[in-house]
């Protein structure tokens, strides 16, 4: 029996709060459950606290033990899941990176209740599950799984032997008072396009971005590049920069809490990674009224990017396709300024309020 209120609860576990995609789509996720009337926790395993969120804060990662690591790890399982009994949660959804056979071993068939709902974040399962077929068949075999993209559900259902894994996608959080600051102090060119994200290369493929900057003839119309964003491979990005001879053309920005007045401001926003999930950054891009242009990766793009009505969608891996598409945008005005204007409407069914009536759907038929 709760105590202190009727409502729901639902625990939403997270990898934090910061520096991220699926960081921020749990924070979205929170508002989500928020609106349906639960009274929201989110639990996070590592520091990281930069996304505003709905609910209560539980921070796994503050738990410390005097002894070896292990017994750190140990410490950590059983405060939480002293907290999960403790609290007594209606629901738990889980959306961490699921790739060690032993930790999931022991979350899924000791730590969670059967009726959690495992997260499916990314199309690259090596970032999702164990690297062991057989072994996620059947731990997942009579457990509730839920993608963010339809190419990513088929995917799973087909992966682990299942029927039911379906698609509910990540909402967009209402952003216009959040984009309403001025970006002159920021120091940013007159005139730009932007990428936003980590500074990844293997997942998020920023060389070919540079490289299709560096054919285009953005540079000569003297419309910057900026990349707003913090990771490993910044260092070995600048100098490819350098090498392409883009240095006076590229804008630096590390990541900053509230990038939307950034986003805002663009002319649009790219995206050109090798797999995705359900891309935060074009959805919110949109949502704010800014066309994008992004390849046609796996998965997401392709059911958010409508061609040449919200922006352009181009072949992957083609620097040159992704060349033109961006040249497009800059002379034909019109077909610009027609992405622009479809821009929040081609989003409005990825609200709050229409994400958690799918939600609420969904719970509806599995409860």
């Amino acid at each position: 029996m709760h105590q202190y209120s009727d409502k729901k609860k639902v625990c939403i576990v997270a990898s934090s709060l910061s520096h991220g995609g699926a960081q921020r789509s749990s924070a979205s996720l929170s508002y989500v459950f928020d609106r349906l009337g639960y009274e929201v926790f989110i639990a996070t395993v590592l520091p990281g606290n930069s996304y505003d969120f709905a609910g209560k804060l539980f921070e796994i990662h503050k738990v410390r033990s005097t002894f070896h690591p292990l017994f750190t790890r140990l410490k950590k399982l059983l405060v939480f899941r002293h907290f999960l009994l403790k609290e007594q949660f209606d629901l738990i959804i889980d959306n961490r990176s699921r790739v060690s056979i032993l930790r999931e071993m022991i979350v899924v068939k000791w730590l969670y209740p059967r009726s959690t709902i495992y997260l499916i974040r990314n199309f690259n399962f090596d970032r999702v599950f164990t690297s062991n077929k057989t072994f996620n068949r059947w731990l997942y075999k009579n457990r509730r799984l839920v993608a963010v993209s339809k190419i990513a559900a088929e995917k799973a259902n087909e992966e682990l032997g299942k029927s039911n894994i379906v698609a509910i996608p990540n909402a967009v959080p209402e952003l216009n008072s959040l984009s309403e600051h001025n970006v002159d102090s920021m120091d940013l060119p007159s005139k730009y396009i932007l990428y936003s994200g980590r500074l990844e290369d293997q997942s998020k493929n920023i060389k070919l971005l540079l490289n299709a900057y560096q054919l285009s003839k953005l540079p000569e119309h003297q419309i910057a590049l900026v990349l707003l964003g913090s990771g490993p491979d910044e260092v070995k990005l600048k100098q490819l920069a350098k090498e392409l001879g883009l240095i006076d053309s590229l804008v630096w920005v590390p990541f900053v809490d509230n990038p939307f007045p950034i986003i805002k401001a663009a002319l649009w926003v790219c995206l050109t990674s090798r797999h995705e999930g359900f891309p935060r950054a074009l959805i919110e891009a949109l949502s704010l009224g800014t066309p994008v242009v992004s390849v046609d990766c796996e998965s997401g793009p392709s059911e958010i990017v409508h061609q040449e009505k919200n922006g352009l969608l181009v072949q992957n891996y083609d620097p040159q396709a992704f060349a033109e598409a961006m040249n497009r945008l800059i002379f034909d005005q019109v077909l610009y300024q027609f992405c622009k204007s479809n821009a929040k409407s081609s989003v409005a069914h990825l609200s709050i309020n229409r994400v958690a009536e799918q939600w609420q759907n969904y719970l509806n038929q599995v409860s």
